[in-house]
């Protein structure tokens, strides 16, 4: 059935959806990595930088060859031990010392941070470090809906939510400020001052490193792009900022729904969660504007229902020649169509801009809604 599957109920295909939604009810579980302590209860109400969880703090173990350190026999180091198994230290603490040039001079090892002796065995001391406890934000602001005991909350939230197809960095939070004019236009390093400071940037068709390197010593809170150079996967990791990129590698611009709906919120606050996955992931990268409405008018928002395989559909071709441009399913053919290479495929007549009408398989075609 390749990829997608099939609907019981009809002979089209199900296809990955890329949500686009101006205003939409979303559900999302915030969760430790390990047991801690859940800090919000249901019905409360968290703003994005609110703590709703704190994992315990832990420890573990440095095997460290003091004896090697001090220049002393493994049998004489307990002779220069300050602390013995089981006493605390606290971070650069002394707890070796060995006296040189007849007293004068001291050889010392500190302890790397705060912690206990755990052990002491030949030439080597096991030193038990405290973890820093871990704290988890809610990111998006909402009211809690659900708690999972020890480990996290479920939170719903009403505003605007555009899915990326690939995402890395982490979380941020920050207000969305806008870099270009247009979907198409790749930033330079000319266009990055101080300005960018805690800001989310919107960007067109990419960066360049140039650029990158600026908003990286500038400290901008996160990156929302149409795409992105290959080559620069690695330093967004190496720079750790949270970026979500919506269409794809290369320069591909920012497709025209997604940049209309972030452009119409900038100055707004806006979560950005880059960490969770690719296209075909079962969780996307996504950026979510909270909506500022009262509680009353929001009540009678719903999630918006998910795009079927229709007439009318909208769908983002994702081959060559017309890979990232958006059109709607015009018809429906009857019968496997010829492609370009020579074989026959299931699809769909798309319409694109300026009218023009293109025969793509289901394989290459994503619903946006």
């Amino acid at each position: 059935m390749g990829y997608w599957g099939l609907m019981s109920d009809s002979p089209l295909p199900v296809l990955p959806v890329t949500c686009v939604q101006s205003l939409t009810r979303i559900r999302r579980k915030r969760t430790l990595a390990s047991p801690g302590q859940v800090t919000a209860s249901v019905g409360s109400y968290v703003d994005p930088l609110n703590v709703v969880a704190r994992a315990n703090s832990s420890t573990h173990l440095m095997a460290v060859p003091v004896a090697r350190y001090l220049h002393v026999p493994e049998s004489k180091l307990s002779d220069h031990l300050l602390k013995k198994p089981g006493e605390a230290v606290y971070s650069r603490e002394i707890i070796a010392s060995k006296p040189e040039l007849f007293g004068t001079l001291q050889r010392i090892y500190r302890a790397p941070s705060a912690g206990y002796i755990a052990a002491v065995q030949g030439s080597w001391v096991a030193i038990g470090l405290a973890d820093s406890a871990r704290e988890l934000k809610a990111l998006y602001r909402g009211s809690v809906v659900d708690v999972t005991p020890g480990l996290g909350v479920t939170i719903e939230s009403v505003g605007s939510l555009a899915q990326g197809v690939w995402g890395a960095g982490g979380e941020a939070f920050g207000v969305l400020k806008k870099m270009v004019d247009a979907p198409d236009v790749v930033l330079t390093e000319d266009k990055v001052d101080v300005s960018v400071h805690g800001s989310v940037l919107l960007l067109g068709a990419g960066l360049t490193e140039q650029a990158l390197e600026r908003i990286a010593k500038d400290q901008a809170a996160g990156l929302v792009a149409g795409s992105l150079s290959a080559h620069l996967q690695a330093r967004i990791a190496e720079f750790r900022i949270p970026t979500v990129i919506t269409d794809g590698f290369g320069e591909l611009p920012m497709a025209a729904p997604v940049f209309e709906l972030l452009a119409s919120h900038v100055g707004e606050e806006i979560s950005v969660n880059a960490t969770m996955g690719t296209r075909r992931g079962t969780d996307r990268p996504e950026v979510f504007i909270p909506a500022v409405t009262s509680s009353a008018s929001a009540a009678g928002i719903v999630a918006a229902p998910v795009p079927e395989t229709c007439v009318g559909a909208t769908v983002r071709i994702l081959c060559a020649p017309h890979a990232n441009e958006i059109g709607k399913i015009e018809a429906l053919p009857n019968l496997p169509q010829n492609l370009e290479s020579g074989i026959s495929a299931w699809g769909a007549e798309i319409e694109l801009a300026g009218g023009r009408r293109r025969f793509r398989s289901w394989e290459n075609l994503e619903l946006v809604g």
